[in-house]
């Protein structure tokens, strides 16, 4: 069964088509497939900073990366431009953008990387599609076998020119393309420790405080003297003796 990375992010708001190839993907894709369901993106270049989403990546490391631009609803063809009812969209140009731009992300490697559009509810006939369309192309008839249809599209394209890295492993693309941090964990162990040695102190104020009639505490603001009486108040409340009390707080302030 294929692995899939970020698959919480499926919610109802979710294209139903990228649904449906999600459930095909997982319902009949062998092992050693990693699947990156909607990916976003920022690069840079000579011109300023571009952003943008892939629907899908398929990275099996006998094969290579297969970008997927997923399209639903009512696909037509008119004079060699594509319609999503009746909005002209570019999905051809733009997973071959995204194919560039992963290319770009991963360090080049010298993994083959391919790119395809899927129309999941489409079919138009072979004879009718333009010719960027011919060996890239996934319709509705490839969802029986799609494993097959992947595997036949990235068999067809080669490494990218100005590859400079070893082919990527699955290790290193999970690594890029959706990294851990676990320091802020450790931060928060640190803090912990720091507000434990902290009421220690305060603790020690407080035994100090039960054998004692009047004291003077000093401490700037947030150093814990109104925590210190509160809680000596209650330790009073709590043994059923008769007590007074009396708490006045004074905070410096230096300029």
């Amino acid at each position: 069964m294929a692995k899939f990375i970020f698959e919480n992010l499926l919610h109802q708001d979710t294209p139903s088509s990228e649904k449906t190839i999600h459930k095909v993907i997982k319902g009949s894709f062998g092992d050693g497939w990693i699947v990156f369901h909607g990916l976003n993106y920022v690069l840079k270049d000579k011109s300023g900073a571009h952003d943008g989403e892939i629907d899908l990546i398929l990275y099996n490391e006998k094969y290579g990366i297969l970008i997927v631009e997923i399209k639903g609803g009512w696909i037509r063809l008119e004079n060699g431009k594509w319609f999503s009812g009746n909005y002209l969209i570019d999905p051809f140009n733009q997973a071959m953008r995204n194919k560039y731009a992963l290319n770009r992300l991963l360090g080049r490697p010298k993994t083959p990387i391919a790119h395809a559009v899927c129309f999941p509810s489409g079919q138009i006939p072979q004879e009718n599609l333009p010719p960027e369309a011919k060996n890239i192309i996934i319709q509705k008839r490839d969802l029986k076998n799609l494993e097959n249809r992947c595997i036949e599209i990235l068999s067809d394209r080669k490494i990218l020119k100005n590859s400079t890295e070893d082919p990527i492993s699955v290790e290193k693309i999970i690594e890029i393309l959706a990294p851990s941090y676990n320091k802020l964990s450790t931060e928060i162990k640190s803090e912990n420790n720091l507000f434990s040695d902290f009421t220690k102190k305060q603790w020690e104020v407080l035994k100090f405080l039960r054998n004692s009639k009047r004291v003077n505490v000093y401490g700037c603001a947030g150093s814990g003297k109104t925590f210190i009486a509160q809680n000596l108040a209650v330790e009073f409340a709590k043994s059923g003796k008769k007590f007074s009390l009396s708490v006045i707080t004074f905070c410096l302030l230096m300029y």
